[in-house]
């Protein structure tokens, strides 16, 4: 089975109670959603092969293209990143049922760009801080 990816969309959480989430518009792309964990080497001199264990599991940083339209949803990103804000986050993929991405996660980057013949780009970043999780 596969997934579309045509109707994915990025919503950002206005933290209130209860939480209502707004669609970022001109979303293109959405790169690589997880959680990773390094690993830590516990190789100790009787060891006869390099020893492992894992450290503690780190979110991803998420690459985010729009088209940019200067919509309070794009400009909430920005804010966002001006303030330090950590903001819930849901990514849904228009799946039947639709799967969601849920986390928290803090803007750490947000660039225009002005290239010739093209719409202009914004390339937002979110990093994800605590657990990512998927229903």
């Amino acid at each position: 089975m596969t997934i579309d990816t045509q109707g994915a969309t990025f919503q950002r959480g206005d933290a209130a109670s209860p939480e209502v989430f707004t669609t970022v518009d001109g979303l293109v792309n959405i790169g690589e959603v997880g959680v990773e964990r390094s690993l830590i080497d516990t190789t100790d001199l009787a060891s006869t092969i390099r020893e492992w264990k894992g450290a503690i599991p780190d979110g991803a940083e998420i690459d985010l293209d729009f088209q940019y339209t200067a919509s309070a949803p794009q400009a909430g990103l920005k804010t966002d990143l001006d303030n330090n804000t950590v903001r819930n986050f849901q990514i849904n993929i228009q799946d039947s049922p639709v799967k969601v991405f849920a986390f928290q996660g803090l803007v750490v980057s947000w660039k225009i760009s002005n290239p010739i013949d093209n719409v202009v780009p914004l390339a937002v970043r979110v990093k994800i801080t605590g657990s990512l999780t998927i229903t």
